[in-house]
């Protein structure tokens, strides 16, 4: 799994088009699509804006 691939399928992922879509166009599993779904939240939810 490549940061590569996983921003790629961010990129993909829009409206019809489901996270196990997104992530089969890339080639990842769609486990890992979620996991990287749950980091970007949290990552989200720690900045604080300025």
């Amino acid at each position: 799994m490549t940061s590569e691939k996983l921003a790629k399928a961010a990129g993909i992922w829009r409206p019809g088009l489901n996270v196990r879509e997104a992530a089969a166009r890339v080639k990842i599993g769609k486990t890992a699509r979620y996991e990287a779904l749950k980091a970007e939240k949290s990552a989200a939810s720690t900045v604080k804006p300025a």
